[in-house]
């Protein structure tokens, strides 16, 4: 058995997140996370969002009513003239509102992440017997560094989901641009694929930057060698937790899917399990970190001060 032990026990161990020595920290961070899971969802898209998003739905269900992907003949020239037409009535109808949901759809996973990190400390102090280890200080000093790390490891993903995600769209309108978008969809694959790989390999970088101190350079090297052959593990304990969190949200939502017009029940929900999931990350990554980095034959890669 290798350093971080049975997969099941540390399933286990992340699901009883509540049993921390310092129980107020995780009922506060549990609402923080809830509130940050909450804002999207909340915040009312403004006119050139909300007409943005009513005009790809309405693309989706040509799409799905004429039974093929491309939703109509259209050549290269119409549908990137379409395109223009759209961007112009976007760019025209952009309000506060658009601007405040923007905000709030990008703080909210970084907030969640921050939470996870701030977990993830507390545990580890508590599993190596500190009293005094102050997690929050060290997590807020290393504020800028953790911002820095998030976008260095969530980067490769975004830009490959998005490549992904506009080439069908393109395609949707126009088959005639079926070459261009093809090599644009493998292009987002071949990002986002390793993005994912990326994820897992730097999964412990915050640690590092806040437990051990760690510049941005030897925290994102120090995960990827804590990590190493350990990936796959990794992948299916994180996959477990959030398929483990999404089944019972999704079962929870449904009866609501054709009375709750305002969508505020399913959002509830879902932003209740979506904090669930980052608390019970945030305990994983801990104690896989904790077994990887504290046992005196690891070498835990050399820390430097902030």
């Amino acid at each position: 058995m290798d350093a971080i032990g049975a997969g099941l026990p540390l399933f286990l161990d992340a699901v009883r997140f509540h049993r921390l020595r310092r129980e107020g920290a995780v009922r506060i961070l549990f609402l923080v996370a809830l509130l940050a899971a909450l804002a999207p969802g909340f915040v009312p898209q403004g006119t050139g969002i909300g007409g943005a998003t009513d005009w790809i739905a309405g693309i989706l269900r040509d799409a799905a009513a004429s039974g093929t992907m491309a939703a109509g003949g259209r050549s290269a020239a119409a549908a990137f003239s379409l395109l223009s037409e759209q961007w112009g009535l976007l760019v025209s109808r952009f309000d506060l509102l658009d601007a405040l949901w923007i905000a709030a759809s990008l703080v909210s996973p970084a907030v969640l992440a921050l939470v996870a990190t701030l977990y993830a400390n507390l545990y580890v102090d508590d599993l190596r017997g500190r009293t005094d280890g102050k997690p929050v200080v060290r997590t807020l000093r290393a504020l800028p560094r953790l911002l820095l790390l998030y976008v260095l490891v969530q980067l490769p993903f975004a830009l490959g989901s998005s490549l992904v995600l506009v080439s069908s769209l393109l395609f949707m309108l126009s088959a005639a641009l079926m070459v261009l978008l093809s090599s644009a969809y493998t292009m987002g694959l071949f990002l986002a694929v390793p993005g994912i790989v990326l994820v897992l390999a730097l999964c412990l970088s915050p640690l590092l930057a806040t437990e051990a101190g760690q510049r941005t350079g030897p925290a994102l090297a120090g995960s990827a060698k804590l990590t190493k052959r350990l990936k796959m593990r990794l992948a299916f304990l994180d996959l477990t937790i959030v398929l483990g969190m999404n089944l019972p949200s999704t079962l929870l939502q449904w009866p609501f899917a054709a009375g709750d017009t305002t969508g505020l029940a399913m959002g509830a929900i879902g932003a209740f399990f979506t904090a669930l999931t980052w608390m019970m990350l945030g305990r994983l990554h801990g104690k896989v970190y904790h077994l990887l980095a504290a046992p005196p034959d690891v070498v835990l890669p050399s820390a430097k001060p902030a």
